[in-house]
């Protein structure tokens, strides 16, 4: 009788094996961590008594992230989510958005005003936001003049605000 011989799994190979096992484990752990962090983030949302309309965004959020997840887009941002509560609670006054999301699963707000202004926000990762200002020209209110940046959650406000003037539309 013969013997066979079992080939034995190089080191190099059991090493890759458990790396690849351990990048697994690494990206379904985050994995869950970041869905908690949505739903939790959600849920502070919905159940605000500050933010107006709070309830009304977060079924809006629920309703975006459902449909992502349903067409196999990416996951909808954390970091970017965390920005936009950051956001309405310091500005907890502000009227109900357009809500959508990025293809990159970004947060993206807009609010239009009386005369075709217009506030955009892009919610970025560690409470920074990318913004798109439309208004009308001061001196010659036919032409509507634009600006755009990137500016803090704590500043785009004020910022928005010494471009377009008074800003009580955007509040109720």
């Amino acid at each position: 009788m013969g013997t066979t011989s079992v080939a034995m799994p190089t080191r190099d190979a059991t090493e890759t094996v458990c790396a690849k096992r351990l990048r697994i484990v690494f990206r379904a752990t985050e994995d869950w961590k970041r869905r908690g962090e949505l739903d939790h983030l959600i849920g502070l949302l919905q159940d605000s008594a500050e933010i107006r309309c709070g309830e009304k965004m977060a079924r809006r959020v629920r309703a975006l992230r459902q449909m992502a997840l349903e067409e196999g887009d990416t996951e909808m941002g954390t970091d970017s989510l965390r920005s936009f509560f950051e956001f309405l609670t310091l500005n907890p006054r502000l009227r109900y958005p357009e809500i959508s999301l990025t293809p990159d699963g970004d947060i993206y707000a807009r609010w239009k005003g009386p005369q075709k202004m217009l506030l955009s926000i892009h919610f970025l990762p560690e409470s920074r936001v990318r913004y798109v200002l439309f208004a009308p020209d001061r001196r010659r209110p036919a032409l509507i003049n634009r600006a755009s940046g990137t500016d803090s959650v704590y500043g785009v406000f004020q910022t928005a605000a010494r471009f377009l003037g008074p800003t009580d539309w955007l509040v109720q």
